[in-house]
């Protein structure tokens, strides 16, 4: 399996899997692994699936060849988020001075507008964020006053 892809630099991802007992599989840029070897949990069905994150090696900057290599047993990949390594916990103390009642709008890191929200200041933004279909990870938000940060979204 093979995708184009244009990172910036180091990436992280967040992949939701599903597999037998000894499944795993490696993420490769051209024919350079850039992840170590990633164990499949054994989801019980086909229809089961578990996320695992990581972190991959420094990506060199323009389109690129993602491969993925099955490296032991039979698994199935549901979805490969990625999002720019970036220091979250700064840019989300940041983020806690945007407080009042605003209109948020919030992207993918890759630049895709996602939803558009009302809430009084980040936590309530959060709150609604976690109950949207939206799924975890990294997303960006602007105001209309166009201040940017980062929030990260667990689920």
């Amino acid at each position: 399996l093979h995708d184009t892809i244009r990172p910036p630099t180091f990436y992280t991802f967040r992949i939701d899997t599903t597999g037998a007992a000894g499944a795993s599989f490696r993420l490769f840029i051209g024919n350079n692994a850039v992840s170590d070897t990633i164990k499949i949990a054994n989801g019980g069905d086909w229809d089961t699936y578990s996320t695992v994150t990581g972190k991959t090696t420094a990506l060199a900057a323009g389109t690129q060849v993602l491969r993925i290599a099955i490296t032991g047993g039979n698994g199935n990949l549901d979805a490969i988020t990625f999002a720019k390594d970036v220091p979250v916990g700064l840019a989300e103390r940041n983020a806690e001075f945007l407080q009042g009642a605003q209109a948020f709008e919030v992207y993918g890191v890759d630049g895709t507008h996602l939803r558009s929200f009302q809430a009084n200041g980040v936590s309530d933004l959060k709150t609604q964020m976690q109950a949207s279909p939206l799924k975890g990870g990294i997303y960006l938000v602007r105001t209309l006053n166009s201040t940017t940060n980062l929030i990260n979204l667990s689920k």
